[in-house]
């Protein structure tokens, strides 16, 4: 299990709200990079990462594969990535790391990474402790959602 303390975030009238954000590290290609802070987005079906990240890692988007979503910032454009990438989260508290490969989108707009539903949180059972300010994070493997559905299998 992985667990991760909620961090502060100043909203644009000043309120101070507690997320879950998590540092995660970024792979393609050889090239790594950490992020912080990507957001534990249960409203996001898809991951999205921010165009700087993408030349960073050398991450080419398909232009012919572009969808136009509601954000909590209003309508943005993505665009998905021709190549997945690899994630790896580690937990400071206990040093357990997990690692696991998706596709992502990528926004010219966006400039923080939102970890969505498709191919990365369906992977984890996941608990949102609001009392502590943590998040848990237990890794499926083998069993994840994705897996299920691609053999064929209701969950």
């Amino acid at each position: 299990m992985l667990r991760f303390d909620y961090q502060e975030y100043t909203d644009l009238s000043g309120n101070s709200l507690w997320m879950p954000h998590v540092e995660v590290v970024l792979q393609h290609n050889g090239t790594s990079m950490t992020v912080f802070p990507a957001l534990l987005d249960t409203g996001a079906t898809y991951t999205v990462i921010p165009q700087s990240i993408a030349s960073h890692l050398e991450l080419a988007a398909d232009s012919a594969e572009s969808l136009s979503v509601s954000t909590a910032s209003g309508e943005s454009e993505i665009h998905k990535a021709i190549d997945p990438i690899m994630f790896l989260l580690s937990d400071s508290h206990t040093g357990e790391c997990v690692e696991w490969e998706s596709i992502v989108y990528i926004s010219d707009e966006l400039d923080s990474v939102l970890i969505g539903h498709t191919q990365c949180l369906e992977n984890f059972d996941v608990t949102f402790r609001g009392k502590d300010r943590s998040v848990e994070l237990v890794f499926l493997g083998e069993d994840s959602i994705a897996d299920l559905i691609n053999e064929g299998r209701k969950y």
